[in-house]
């Protein structure tokens, strides 16, 4: 087969994702700066203005472990819950911008690789318009999948891995088809389990790895540059762990929106190509929309 999205097993997934990695990761990337180099700054400036707050967190971390030890010998200890909290509520509006921010970007990640697959010019500014026409779609769908995970959360736990599974693809669905949402994503993932699972898996794994290294090194990074702790309140924090930290999980950040749309348009395509008469020609901006019940 010499589409560039569908294959006909794993393998032929695994070399088409990366394929198109290769091909169209420079401009991945360089979008993906549009998000996280704002979210950065922000991050960065938000931490140090509050570094006194959150060492005072810390330390009240530590009372509150105290008051837990002498709440069983019945003494009782005063713990100001504003230290704790306070740095997190001022950074819930910032988060909100750079929710939707994130939304753009990602949706002008999936149209980068339809214009390198479809053959069109690459063109960062073409891709973030396209995905800003989409963002009402992309959040409105959001919402609802995230609700849908939840609830399968809730309902067991498995319930909750299976939804996220499923709704892995969502972004590459609302971006492609329009009026397409979260059916649209069981429909697909549910017509042949075996491709479905075998590559979301994959990626989920991918995603663990990833998180584990970049722990590894933001707990390395904040040893050398003299600090114990974040903004999550792990302990002593200073300005350069501060940066240092939001660097690191920046760039992660970068290297996860760069790494995983590829695998996951190249599923999608797996997916939809198992359900309908599908080929990569329909994502071209003139091709004819592919029959919703086909015949075989």
């Amino acid at each position: 087969m010499t589409d560039p999205l569908i294959s006909a097993n794993f393998a032929g997934w695994w070399g088409r994702g990366f394929a198109l990695l290769k091909a169209v990761w420079r401009p991945m990337a360089l979008v993906q700066l549009v998000w996280v180099i704002p979210v950065l700054v922000v991050l960065i400036a938000v931490q140090l203005s509050f570094m006194d707050r959150l060492n005072d967190a810390a330390a009240s971390m530590d009372q509150l472990n105290e008051a837990a030890a002498s709440a069983q010998r019945g003494v009782t200890a005063n713990i100001d819950p504003g230290s704790l909290f306070m740095p997190l509520l001022v950074l819930i509006p910032a988060l909100l911008v750079a929710g939707l921010v994130g939304l753009v970007v990602s949706g002008a990640t999936y149209q980068l690789m339809i214009q390198r697959v479809t053959g069109q010019p690459v063109s960062i500014g073409a891709a973030l318009m396209a995905s800003l026409r989409r963002v009402p779609a992309l959040l409105g769908w959001g919402i609802l999948g995230g609700m849908a995970v939840t609830l399968g959360f809730i309902c067991c736990i498995l319930p909750g891995f299976y939804v996220a599974a499923v709704v892995s693809i969502l972004t590459a669905v609302v971006m492609v088809e329009r009026g397409s949402g979260v059916g649209r994503c069981f429909q697909l993932f549910n017509a042949d389990l075996g491709t479905s699972i075998s590559r979301i898996a994959t990626i989920a794994g991918l995603g663990i790895g990833v998180s584990v290294v970049s722990s590894i090194v933001t707990s390395i990074v904040a040893a050398i540059s003299g600090g114990t702790g974040g903004f999550a309140v792990q302990g002593h924090v200073t300005a350069a762990s501060i940066i240092a930290q939001a660097v690191v999980t920046c760039l992660f950040s970068v290297i996860s929106g760069t790494l995983f749309p590829p695998l996951l348009l190249t599923a999608y395509a797996d997916m939809r190509a198992r359900t309908e008469p599908f080929s990569t020609a329909y994502l071209m901006p003139t091709a004819p929309t592919a029959p919703t019940n086909p015949t075989w």
